[in-house]
């Protein structure tokens, strides 16, 4: 099983690697991203909530069309999120597990990169609901997270140009494994697709693609955790003059995950 699942992520590695750099248009950023997330579990039946807040900030970029370079100005701190929602978790049995949390995420976008106007900025309202399934396995957890995306129809002005885009909505599929190599580290693996189920004509269904790699690091205070990672975005995409551009995002994260459980009774 382990060795399959690394098979499997080396062959979606090599395709993803394949496919960029054979677009029309070719945009590389390298962003850092942190997040800080808090999760309480509050009822013994397992409602809770929980809250994110993420920040990339940009640190390289690089436009080519055709081979040759564009542009190559960073982009600054462009994208801030925050996630709010009440949470739930099931355990069916010692090894089997459920999380779901419905989310409303606004996201910050920053666009420092307009040429001709001072640095923009606009707010898109999203819903976002994450659900995960994992599995316990002797030496490894299995993971299957299903997120259901709805980011509503947003006006803003780039460069000088008034700029609408429409509602879409999308799911995200992830499957992962967690390994641990020490009581108080795990790697982690993951394999993840976006689907864009609102696609016009022309545009691609399966449009996002993510590989994700990481340690999670448990410091010794309880209810904290660590995890740094990197993560490959390849999203494909299609301008009015029908030409592809491939959209490379290389992630440097670090996230601080700290829970607290409210549920217990007071001995």
């Amino acid at each position: 099983m382990r060795k399959l699942f690394f098979s499997m992520i080396a062959f979606l590695f090599t395709v993803t690697t394949l496919h960029a750099g054979q677009a029309d248009i070719n945009v590389d950023r390298t962003q850092l991203w942190s997040n800080l997330i808090y999760k309480a579990k509050i009822t013994q039946s397992g409602f809770g909530v929980f809250t994110r807040y993420a920040s990339r900030y940009n640190t390289d970029f690089d436009k080519e069309v055709n081979g040759v370079t564009k542009d190559d100005e960073t982009q600054g701190s462009w994208l801030n999120d925050l996630f709010i929602g009440p949470s739930f978790v099931k355990k069916f049995s010692p090894r089997f597990k459920l999380f779901t949390s419905p989310q409303y995420r606004p996201m910050f976008f920053y666009l420092d990169e307009a040429k001709d106007a001072d640095p923009e900025s606009y707010v898109e309202h999203t819903i976002h609901w994450p659900t995960v399934l994992s599995y316990k396995t002797d030496f490894m957890t299995l993971s299957y997270r299903l997120i259901l995306w709805n980011r509503f129809e947003t006006d803003f002005t780039q460069g000088g140009k008034e700029i609408e885009t429409d509602n879409e909505f999308l799911t995200r599929h992830n499957f992962g494994v967690s390994i641990p190599v020490h009581k108080k580290v795990n790697i982690d693996l993951s394999e993840e697709i976006f689907l864009l189920h609102t696609a016009d004509d022309g545009q691609e269904t399966f449009w996002r693609n993510a590989l994700w790699g990481g340690v999670t690091i448990k410091p010794g205070v309880k209810g904290l955790a660590v995890k740094l990672g990197y993560v490959h975005f390849l999203t494909f995409k299609e301008d009015s003059l029908t030409r592809d551009i491939d959209v490379n995002d290389h992630h440097f994260t670090f996230s601080l995950v700290y829970s607290m459980d409210f549920s217990k009774k007071k001995k």
